[in-house]
């Protein structure tokens, strides 16, 4: 995020600086871990971006996963009302939208063996 004139400007992905590791994106930072998930998903496609959300604890899939749906709206009634989006905006709402598959998908943290994590009980 940036502040300009009108307020604060939400950065592009592309445009972010970011950590290189997913264990050091901050727990407390959603809008990083939504901006690494990005960018990897960009990188490397988000069967990986779901890789870390199994593999590391400081990223939380569920407040991630509403901020993308808050996102999915704006860019849908943009949509909706014949905005043209640029290309960055075409790739992001791609990608916000296998995002939003991807996590509208139940998956288990690795190394969890609760049967809460499995939906039972």
């Amino acid at each position: 995020m940036k502040r300009g004139k009108d307020g604060i400007i939400l950065l592009h992905f592309d445009e972010a600086k970011l950590p290189s590791k997913p264990e050091d994106v901050s727990r407390d930072n959603i809008y990083q871990q939504l901006l690494y998930l990005e960018k990897i998903s960009a990188e490397e496609g988000v069967s990986y971006a779901k890789t870390i959300l199994e593999r590391y604890e400081n990223f939380k899939p569920a407040d991630i996963e509403r901020i993308i749906s808050l996102i999915i709206k704006s860019y849908s009634i943009k949509q909706n009302k014949k905005v043209k989006f640029s290309a960055k905006e075409k790739r992001e709402f791609e990608i916000l939208k296998s995002l939003q598959d991807m996590l509208g998908k139940r998956f288990v943290k690795r190394g969890l063996t609760r049967l809460d994590d499995f939906g039972v009980g």
